[in-house]
């Protein structure tokens, strides 16, 4: 009889698994389309609330103000590739609390604490990642 409950309890478990993995990779493939439309991303300017660098996952997250009425939330992020050559363009050193950006993202919002990802970004006239390379390490990242 017991041995019959832990049974029905591993089944049970599994099928919440199985359920949670599945949901997961619909929410991945609804991204992955959204973000393969260009039409979808827009060029926003924003001032920087909040800046801050993830070592262990390569991600630059951004607390923007002032910004497009398009988006849910002022959570943004650059990561993976798009962080490397930010990074090595020195976003760190030249993008300050107050400073005003322009950046390109998309406002789509894929559920609760979910992060925008910024595919452009410059501070006046100099360009720290570039649409084009950000667009494409975007789309590879759901490869």
């Amino acid at each position: 009889m017991k041995n019959h409950k832990v049974r029905r309890l591993a089944l049970l478990v599994f099928l919440v698994i199985l359920l949670a993995v599945t949901l997961s990779s619909c929410y991945r493939i609804r991204e992955k389309q959204y973000y393969a439309d260009e039409s979808n991303f827009i060029t926003d300017t924003a001032v920087v609330e909040s800046i801050l660098y993830n070592e262990d996952t390569n991600t630059i997250y951004l607390w923007l103000d002032e910004i497009d009425a398009a988006y849910q939330d002022y959570t943004f992020k650059i990561q993976g590739p798009n962080a490397s050559v930010a990074l090595s363009n020195g976003i760190l050193q030249k993008v300050e609390v107050g400073h005003e950006i322009t950046y390109i993202s998309a406002p789509g919002y894929f559920g609760d604490g979910y992060c925008m990802p910024i595919v452009a970004i410059s501070v006046g006239e100099e360009s720290l990642l570039e649409f084009s390379e950000g667009y494409n390490n975007l789309l590879a990242s759901y490869e």
